[in-house]
């Protein structure tokens, strides 16, 4: 349908009905925020309310690129099932803690992960992953938290301390496949989820260049003889961080992974990557695949 509208359609045409999507899509989002998300506070709901009740005129601002549901200011919020987190306004956090968005992620992490598992939480973000993690595990069990970014490491931990969790040790560092190089992460302002160091990045002229230093995923796992589960989503580098996996993959039964791209040549490398490691590959949902270790 879409190639059709793309052949027989002029390019206003085409424009004016991406807009329309994108406009639907923005304010549709809001349904399940408002269902999902709770304020912590009578003052936080009302940030959500008159957040949603905003939208549909934030929601014409460049209006044919991709924007994430915003906050107008700073909030706290809980999230049933999964935890407590501060978001920052005009950001894209509020998306970031959304159950919806990835629902299968959450819910392969609560099918295989037991009391006392090992999980690799890789490009954390401000952490949704980790403490859902961090509570099916246990207090016998551990969370690896990797996010590169330094001001959304700091979220990170706050909410690792905001959620009273123990078991969850933090590493600052981008995952590549060469430990202690420093290498220049692309991210753009309010969208701190797309960060990456992939190179492919898009500039935008609100970006900026931030220097981060890489680490290795066997050097992170050095002293865990097993994980139960890996979640990476390094925003395109994640052939980079399974080069730097040997080990790693070899004591690994699940991975959920990101890939955008079927059928590029760095689809390709990563597909045959984890296949040679001896993993059983199959697509979750959207952009998401799952790759587990075959028997």
């Amino acid at each position: 349908m879409r190639a059709t509208l793309k052949r027989y359609l002029p390019v206003p045409a085409r424009a004016t009905l991406r807009a329309l999507l994108h406009y639907t899509q923005r304010l549709v989002r809001w349904l399940p925020i408002l269902w999902q998300v709770r304020g912590q506070s009578a003052a936080d709901e009302l940030t959500l309310i008159r957040s949603a009740l905003a939208a549909p005129f934030l929601s014409l601002c460049n209006i044919q690129d991709w924007q994430d549901p915003i906050l107008l200011q700073d909030a706290n919020v809980e999230v049933p099932g999964f935890g407590r987190f501060s978001l920052r306004a005009r950001t894209d956090d509020l998306w970031h803690v959304l159950p919806w968005r990835e629902h299968s992620i959450a819910e392969l992490a609560r099918k295989v992960l037991r009391p006392g598992d090992a999980f690799i939480d890789a490009g954390a973000n401000i952490g949704i992953y980790t403490v859902l993690a961090s509570r099916l595990v246990g207090p016998g069990g551990r969370v690896i938290s990797i996010e590169m970014m330094p001001d959304t490491a700091k979220r990170l931990e706050s909410h690792i301390h905001m959620n009273h969790l123990r078991n969850v040790t933090v590493v600052k560092n981008a995952i590549s496949d060469v430990e202690g190089d420093v290498v220049i992460a692309m991210v753009q302002a309010g969208k701190y989820g797309q960060a990456s160091i992939s190179g492919g990045a898009e500039r935008h002229e609100t970006s900026s260049e931030i220097p981060v230093q890489t680490t290795t995923l066997d050097a992170v796992a050095e002293r865990i003889s097993s994980v139960k589960l890996m979640k990476i989503d390094v925003e395109g580098a994640e052939l980079q961080a399974f080069r730097g996996a040997k080990s790693l993959l070899k004591k690994t039964n699940f991975i959920a992974y990101e890939a955008w791209s079927r059928g590029c040549v760095s689809k390709d490398a990563l597909s045959a990557l984890l296949e040679d490691a001896g993993f059983a590959l199959r697509k979750l949902d959207g952009n998401n695949w799952l790759a587990e270790k075959s028997e």
